[in-house]
């Protein structure tokens, strides 16, 4: 082939034109909604109360429109329920119980064919099918370990710097805030647990003298750790000088009492670990209701007399549950004793349908 001199422009060959593509289907417009029309006429004549039963605490209602799902407290113990919506459903119009475990449930919420209930319990995802109510676990399974240590002195420190940018007195009520924070950070700095640090930063703001202040624990459908409880109280005076947990009282019906732990009595370790000075026992229980644990029991901090008693610890809920009837009864009795049985005694708890329903079985 020749090549022409240098300096000419080479020739090109000619573009192959493509091949012209052929229109694109127009996408088709979708649908107007029908918009919904919502007749207000005497809607408040048309109002229907669900006659359910419980003490409702959440509700939402499933895709499909036909049930109304439900986290209620029946005697201190929240679990789910649902409630037939559909009118030409051939179940009873009752509320349904799915789930009869301890723990707090939350984030309840219906699966997309409205088969099924997604909810969290102790930091888990279980599914619970509203056919069977035969509870699974979802196999993703954490637990997020918090270094306390670190947590609650950033929680003291936001605490304390919120209340100095945004208290609304800049003279803080005649308290030098400064000093404060100086008092109370190494009180602090030395919690053990968590309601611990909020009694502490509680006092502190005390010290404002003033109303609408306060500090609470994270809401309890949080993934916080589930703590068991053993119903047993400790002797504070042979704690900080011996760092020994002698036992000064068992509550009634409590797994404690009901593994006959005593009075004066020492607990010595959980699970094999040794329950020394530096030990937390919120840790030591942490995601322990309801499972087996060994409590080593003793009849002196040296250990003497050891011996193993075997329990499944209870939520902290059902726990001020059984201090509460105790002190109803303990109540119940020293007016009894007073009266020489002639008046009785009652008290009403609060006004949930659970405690209602106990105030009629009292009297």
């Amino acid at each position: 082939m020749k090549q022409p001199p240098p300096g000419e422009p080479q020739a090109t060959p000619a573009a192959t034109p493509l091949p012209s593509a052929s229109p694109a289907a127009e996408p088709k417009a979708k649908p107007t909604p029908k918009p919904v029309e919502i007749t207000f006429d005497q809607i408040r004549q048309r109002l229907t109360l669900l006659p359910v039963g419980i003490d409702v605490r959440y509700q939402t209602i499933s895709p499909d429109g036909k049930w109304a799902l439900m986290i209620a407290s029946v005697a201190n113990q929240f679990n789910l329920y649902v409630y037939p919506l559909d009118e030409l459903s051939k179940d009873p119009f009752v509320s349904k119980q799915l789930t009869s475990t301890a723990g707090f449930k939350g984030s309840a919420q219906f699966s997309p064919d409205s088969k099924e209930v997604y909810y969290l319990e102790q930091g888990r995802i279980n599914i619970v099918p509203l056919e069977n109510r035969q509870v699974r676990p979802l196999s993703v399974t954490a637990e997020m370990d918090v270094d306390f240590a670190r947590e609650k002195i950033e929680v003291f420190r936001q605490a304390w710097t919120y209340l100095r940018d945004n208290f609304f007195d800049p003279k803080f009520n005649g308290a030098n805030w400064d000093e404060v924070r100086s008092e109370y950070a190494p009180v602090a700095a030395g919690a053990r647990t968590g309601d611990e640090l909020r009694r502490i930063i509680s006092e502190m703001l005390g010290e404002l003298n003033a109303s609408h202040l306060g500090i609470s624990a994270p809401q309890a459908n949080a993934p916080a750790p589930a703590i068991g409880r053993l119903g047993l109280r400790f002797d504070r005076e042979d704690y900080e000088t011996q760092g020994a947990l002698r036992i000064t009282e068992v509550i009634p019906l409590t797994p404690a009492a009901i593994g006959n732990v005593k009075s004066g009595e020492y607990l010595i370790a959980i699970d094999g670990a040794q329950v020394t000075t530096h030990a937390n026992l919120d840790e030591m229980l942490a995601y322990k209701i309801n499972r087996r644990v060994v409590l080593a029991i003793a009849s002196s901090a040296n250990g003497a007399q050891k011996r193993e008693v075997v329990v499944r610890p209870i939520s902290g809920n059902a726990e001020r549950a059984l201090l509460y009837r105790r002190w109803v009864n303990d109540n119940r009795s020293y007016v009894a004793k007073l009266s020489n049985g002639r008046l009785g005694y009652v008290h009403l708890a609060d006004m949930s349908q659970g405690a209602l329903t106990q105030l009629y079985l009292d009297l």
